[in-house]
């Protein structure tokens, strides 16, 4: 059996230990002598050419030296140029880079910025400069490219809707990618569409902020409600260019507002209105939809047989709903007169305009019931008398109508009784003051000196465009006459031719009218011849004004005739001017003067 061989190390044998102990002590020698100086080359290459902003992937620039000691550091100077903007596009780099020492190359590392802005891809170049530590090499210059990552934005019509009923909106929705999203970006829009801004909708400006850590962000459109009958209007956005984002797709959009205008319905809620009492009729106006928030101007049509403003209290050809509430009520109050009219109507129609759309009822008729003024006339006092001038008396009512307004009444008159002639004037039309329902109208006889037995006053109402005759409507007055009456006595009953001594008779009268005189005939007779026998007697005599009775004197005239005694008969004569009463004669006698003497011897 062979003996195992045990293997010696290399070196550890005494020859090599020789050896190695050798090249020690020669290496030591050597770096005991002057060191001979050595100048490094230096390069400079991308080790990563490309950088992007999107994900802020970084590039690099690597500096290698060569060709001299790695024992201690080496600072290597370059210059920075390129379209990229030092610690503007990407962190600062300085001027210069340090190789550690044991080190061959360090690695210079370009980290972009993110930013909201379209650049295109940039660069950044860096190139060696001289210096005393180093000799360039080749390659001296490096590029690193920066991709450009611009915010793109996108712009639609999420809720493409929006509505002035309950005031719905409508949505627009931009997003964004890319870009700096912890910045926040600011978004130009155009505007447009067929609804006015900040007139059918909220104002909405023409820039767009989305947040800064916000990637989407809503614009609503929010109608206003207005009374205006519009139709369906449009909000439209379109994203404008900037140097801050891209536009992407879709880039506009379109909100379509759908109108609610105002519609008015109209009824006559009462349609029946009265001069009686002057009960009103009513129209009542009933808005919906539109700005109940504000006052709405309803125009319309006013007709119908009854006179604006004549018949009724004036109503305008407009009505204001007012801003709150939904209806509103117009009154229709009959004017009280004094027409005979019969009933009247008042209409009204809706009038659209752009303010409002008529509902299904849009138009309404309140009737006006007449209340014609109605006159009576009656003989209230059926009886009147020349005897102390005793007055009748019409009496004229009336009702209904306007009482505060007077009222002409036109009459008829006649009867037998003369007016202005047996009774004072009366006209042949009457006035009811305003305020009063009736008026009396006196029928006073003149007192007259006329035998004419009872007469008649007689007064019946006329037809008129201003009352309703009502029953009754006519009515007599008898005026009952009071002619003088006349009689005749003996006052002195004889008359003596000696003295000559007179007798007379006394003419006395009563009734009539005693304020003028009156003439009484007289028929003259006897056995004594007038103006013979006695002065003269006229065939009538006055009795004066204001006086009841006059004296009517026999005076004899002396003879030397023998006649015995004579008489004379006075005997009243019939006249339309007065009535003979009894007595309505006498009879005077008239002593003979001889005779008288005679009788005085004898006696």
């Amino acid at each position: 059996m062979n003996t195992p061989h045990t293997s010696t190390p290399r070196w550890t044998t005494p020859r090599n230990v020789a050896i190695r102990t050798m090249l020690v002590a020669v290496a030591s020698l050597f770096a005991a002598l002057p060191a001979q100086a050595q100048t490094p080359v230096v390069t400079l290459s991308a080790s990563d050419a490309s950088a992007t902003e999107l994900g802020l992937t970084t590039g690099a620039f690597t500096v290698t030296r060569s060709g001299a000691s790695l024992a201690s550091t080496l600072t290597i100077s370059f210059a920075n140029t390129g379209t990229a903007g030092n610690n503007v596009d990407y962190a600062f780099i300085g001027g210069s880079i340090v190789i550690p020492a044991m080190q061959a190359s360090a690695t210079l590392v370009v980290t972009p910025f993110a930013d909201n802005l379209v650049e295109i891809n940039e660069t950044v170049v860096l190139t060696l400069s001289a210096a005393a530590g180093y000799t360039i090499g080749t390659p001296s210059s490096a590029t690193v490219t920066i991709a450009d990552d611009p915010a793109i934005v996108t712009l639609a019509a999420s809720d493409a809707t929006a509505t002035e009923s309950g005031l719905s909106t409508g949505t627009f929705t931009l997003n964004r990618s890319g870009g700096d999203l912890t910045s926040q970006l600011i978004v130009s829009v155009i505007r447009g569409g067929s609804a006015g801004n900040n007139v059918d909708y909220v104002f909405g400006a023409n820039s767009i902020f989305i947040p800064a850590g916000q990637a989407t962000v809503t614009q609503l459109v929010t109608p206003f409600a207005d009374n205006l009958v519009e139709g369906n209007e449009t909000v439209t956005l379109n994203l404008s260019a900037s140097s801050s984002y891209t536009i992407g797709t879709p880039n506009s959009g379109t909100v379509t507002i759908t109108d609610d205008p105002t519609i008015v319905n109209l009824v006559a809620s009462d349609t029946s209105a009265s001069e009686v009492g002057l009960d009103p009729g009513t129209f009542t106006f009933t808005r919906s939809g539109g700005d109940i928030g504000d006052q709405l101007i309803v125009s319309l049509i006013r007709g119908g047989t009854a006179g604006n403003n004549v018949d009724y209290v004036f109503g305008a050809n407009s009505i204001a709903i007012p801003a709150g509430q939904a209806s509103t009520t117009q009154l229709v109050t009959p004017f009280a007169d004094n027409l005979v009219e019969g009933t009247e109507t008042v209409s009204l129609v809706l009038n659209p305009d752009s303010g409002f759309i008529a509902g299904g009822s849009s138009a309404g008729t309140i009737s006006i019931t007449d209340d014609a003024a109605v006159v009576t006339l009656t003989a209230s006092d059926a009886l009147a008398d020349e005897a102390g001038e005793s007055p009748g008396a019409f009496t004229f009512t009336r009702s209904g109508g306007d009482i505060a307004s007077g009222l002409s009444v036109g009459v008829t008159r006649g009867g037998t009784a003369g007016n202005n002639v047996d009774y004072a004037f009366a006209a042949n039309s009457i006035f009811i003051p305003a305020g009063q329902t009736t008026l009396v109208q006196p029928i006073t006889p003149f007192a007259d000196n006329l035998v004419e037995g009872d007469e008649t006053v007689t007064a019946a109402l006329i037809a008129s465009s201003a009352f309703q005759i009502g029953n009754p409507d006519d009515g007599t007055v008898t005026i009952a006459d009071d002619p003088a009456v006349v009689t005749i006595q003996l006052m002195d009953p004889i008359a003596l031719e000696r003295d000559p001594d007179p007798g007379s008779f006394v003419v006395s009268r009563g009734g009539g009218d005693l304020s003028a005189g009156l003439s009484v005939g007289l028929t003259v007779s006897g056995t004594a011849t007038n103006n013979v026998d006695y002065q003269f007697v006229a065939s009538a005599i006055q009795v004066p004004a204001g006086m009841g009775n006059v004296l009517v004197p026999v005076v004899p005239i002396f003879d030397l005739v023998i006649e015995g005694d004579e008489t004379v008969i006075l005997q009243l004569d019939a006249s339309p001017n007065y009535v003979v009463d009894t007595p309505a004669s006498a009879t005077l006698a008239i002593v003979d003067h001889i005779d008288a003497v005679f009788r005085d011897e004898f006696e």
